[in-house]
């Protein structure tokens, strides 16, 4: 029986997994997860099937060969020794009857004995005849025992070939009852198949058309971010502009006015301090230093913040020019943004499945020495797309439980990072399955951006 599979064309589990955006995406990639299924299950059915019709053509030439060799040798036999038998036990009646008319022939000679020599003389004759008799009787006895012994042996080796051919038909009874119910569970699962290409191309197709719906959408959101962000850019160089001018046309109108408007002009020195001047530059600094003032939440890292360089930023010279040590780097394997740049959370693997099979507690001792920052928080900078980022001064919550739907719900390279550190390589796909499964959790922790050191941000951009 041959049995045939076609693939539907669908992309590739990593291009499926990394365009998988939307619900309609992560069902086409679970529709083509189960065609990949059924049919590695057909074809291990099919293996068995080719084996157990291998196994029934070797019984049915085992059973042959017994009842064509096997019970007709044994029968001949059988017969051979019934007929060698029957003779034996008519050559034994016959001595008995011999034996018998000796013994009469005897008492009679017996009686005559008296009478004559001679008579006595034939007695003794007659007497060694009947001693070879009796001896040739013992040793017919002998051989019908012997006979009978192996008539015994082939009749319980024809029991024993009787119950192997039993055991042997049984076994065909139930091959072919298991054929059968893997023939109706071949059935079955290419309906299945069946159902599911049917099923894929409809729900690609529908998929196709809300990721293009969504992404019209977010190519107008992104539009009108953009302008927005356009606005706010020209709105801060006009006030930057106007913070510059102002204190000239302050000094042109204090020349213009009469004596009687002094109050007015020292309630107007007094609000232009030096002091408070200063704290508008800062102000204005702040602005500059930091892309996150003028940018809507929950957009993409590498559209937001300018990448610093491909070259890891140095945590020593950190701390020995600026003295900060509380300097993170986070990787897309351990850290996931929910709205980038304000909250986000670190990914981690609750147990880890260490040597001799045994479940150990993670240790996670990074995570705890962020914890114990407290409310002064920790400098991320993400490594993201092949550059580093800084993004901001951020604290690290306590761990929270993570459910299996929301395990799949993470990124791939996230998923990955959880696998890879939960076990030995031999053993990520059994540990990703469970972690799916829900048998394993993954454990979380919120990140949540509290400030931007605008010092840190500066020597990283001269030191890129």
């Amino acid at each position: 029986m041959q049995l045939t599979f076609t693939d539907v064309g669908m992309p590739s589990d990593g291009a499926a997994l990394r365009n998988a955006s939307t619900p309609q995406d992560a069902e086409i990639c679970h529709l083509r997860n189960e065609c990949n299924v059924a049919k590695a299950e057909l074809q291990s059915l099919k293996s068995e099937l080719d084996e157990r019709h291998s196994l029934r053509a070797v019984t049915r030439e085992l059973r042959d060969l017994l009842r064509d060799g096997c019970d007709h040798g044994l029968r001949e036999q059988l017969s051979a020794m019934e007929n060698i038998n029957g003779m034996l036990r008519a050559q034994l009646q016959e001595e008995q009857r011999r034996v018998s008319a000796a013994e009469l022939c005897n008492e009679l000679l017996q009686s005559e004995t008296l009478s004559s020599n001679g008579a006595r003389l034939d007695l003794e004759e007659t007497l060694l005849r009947n001693e070879r008799i009796s001896m040739r009787l013992k040793e017919a006895d002998d051989n019908v025992r012997f006979l009978e012994s192996r008539l015994d042996e082939m009749e319980e080796r024809a029991r024993v070939a009787e119950r192997e051919q039993e055991w042997t038909e049984q076994q065909l009874v139930y091959s072919s009852q298991y054929v059968k119910d893997l023939l109706v569970e071949i059935s079955s699962l290419r309906t299945i198949q069946q159902g599911l290409e049917k099923d894929a191309p409809s729900a690609f197709c529908r998929g196709l058309r809300l990721n293009t719906d969504l992404l019209d959408r977010a190519q107008g959101e992104l539009v009108r971010a953009k302008a927005r962000e356009v606005t706010l850019l020209l709105e801060v160089v006009d006030l930057k502009d106007r913070l510059k001018h102002e204190p000239k046309l302050e000094v042109t109108e204090t020349t213009s006015v009469s004596s009687h408007e002094s109050p007015k002009i020292g309630v107007s020195a007094c609000s232009r301090t030096p002091g408070n001047s200063t704290g508008l530059q800062s102000f204005t600094s702040i602005i500059e230093d930091d892309p996150r003032s003028h940018m809507t939440p929950g957009g993409i890292l590498e559209d937001m913040f300018r990448a610093l360089s491909s070259k890891m930023p140095d945590p020593i010279a950190i701390k020995e020019v600026l003295g900060i040590r509380n300097v993170a780097i986070v990787v897309p394997a351990d850290f996931v943004w929910v709205s980038c740049p304000d909250t986000a959370y670190f990914v981690k693997p609750a147990l880890y499945h260490g040597k001799g099979g045994k479940w150990q507690d993670s240790k996670l001792k990074s995570i705890k020495r962020l914890q114990k920052q407290g409310a002064v928080g920790v400098e991320l900078i993400p490594y993201f797309s092949g550059a580093y980022y800084y993004v901001g001064t951020y604290t690290v919550g306590d761990a929270e439980p993570m459910s299996a739907e929301q395990f799949e719900q993470l990124p791939q390279k996230a998923q990955e990072g959880v696998v890879t550190s939960s076990g030995r390589p031999t053993e990520h796909a059994l540990l990703r399955e469970l972690y799916l499964s829900g048998k394993l959790s993954a454990i979380r922790f919120s990140v949540h951006r509290i400030g931007f050191n605008s010092r840190l941000h500066q020597y990283l951009r001269a030191n890129a």
